[in-house]
């Protein structure tokens, strides 16, 4: 890592404060231990965590503000003799990558690729960055709605699911934020990817547990995210009709908790469960950055 004292620049909304950890070189095994963590700063007493694509501009300081910063750089085969003349890059394997530069007074953190405007959110993938966008409805919104409304804010967008916690987090942290008003349900829910198969409509049969009853899942192949409540994924039909519970939402709680941050299945067709006391108003889109 690349070690001098500064700090971002800019709003650190999607920075982590894990304060205390400790020596400041605890804060930095923290951001090593972490895969997506990009940089680190803080000091003995302070330590803040920053993802990769959520920092752009970090100011060079010196002692006087007591604020140091640890960024990822890929390794140097020597130390160079001018560490602000060089340029560092960071890569994986996957296109999670950036390259930093510093340009007298501050370092600028490069992407090479982007979300469509500032509306979505880039994460790091095993598929390359990706990027998330939360939206919501004015009216409760059915599935169907939802995917229609994610094709047309981008072509080429789909519904989308979390891979990690701080895309978990994200899209339920935004939903709450848009819905903060809509407090007369047991929970609300934002529509994410997952479509029930349909061999595993009517019936548990082998290979149907859990979320190995769903497909359709561009973009992602973790689901560690993907915590169903007892009693879900269920295989009723709905009322006497003919329609099952085929799609999926991420629900937070309102009146009743035992449900809160896990995933339920739904009748796509519909905006709320048949008692009407799970509704969504929200849903996620994504789209690889470009």
């Amino acid at each position: 890592m690349l070690l001098f004292w500064g700090y971002p620049t800019q709003d650190t909304t999607y920075c982590v404060n894990k304060s205390p950890a400790g020596a400041f070189e605890r804060c930095i095994d923290l951001c090593l231990g972490s895969d997506s963590c990009m940089l680190s700063y803080g000091n003995d007493s302070t330590c803040i965590l920053c993802d990769i694509f959520t920092v752009t501009s970090i100011i060079q300081s010196d002692s006087s503000e007591n604020t140091k910063l640890a960024i990822k750089v890929d390794q140097q085969n020597q130390c160079p003799e001018d560490v602000q003349s060089n340029q560092y890059t960071k890569s994986d394997p996957y296109g999670n990558s950036y390259e930093l530069s510093f340009n007298g007074s501050s370092w600028t953190v490069t992407y090479p690729k982007s979300c469509p405007n500032r509306l979505w959110r880039m994460f790091p993938r095993t598929i390359g960055p990706f990027c998330l966008r939360v939206d919501t409805s004015t009216e409760r919104i059915t599935r169907n709605s939802a995917l229609r409304y994610c094709r047309v804010l981008f072509d080429g967008g789909y519904l989308a699911g979390v891979t990690s916690a701080a895309e978990y987090n994200h899209v339920l942290s935004v939903a709450k934020k848009w819905n903060s008003n809509s407090t007369n349900y047991d929970y609300l829910g934002v529509w994410i990817s997952g479509l029930k198969k349909s061999e595993c409509e009517s019936t548990q049969v082998a290979g149907c547990s859990g979320i190995n009853a769903f497909q359709e899942f561009p973009g992602q192949t973790t689901f560690d995210y993907y915590n169903f409540p007892p009693g879900y994924p269920n295989f009723a039909m709905r009322g006497t009709g003919s329609v099952y519970s085929r799609c999926l939402q991420l629900v937070w709680a309102q009146q009743k908790s035992a449900f809160d941050g896990k995933v339920i299945n739904a009748a796509c067709e519909y905006p709320c469960n048949e008692a009407e006391t799970i509704c969504a108003y929200s849903f996620a889109c994504g789209v690889l950055a470009t």
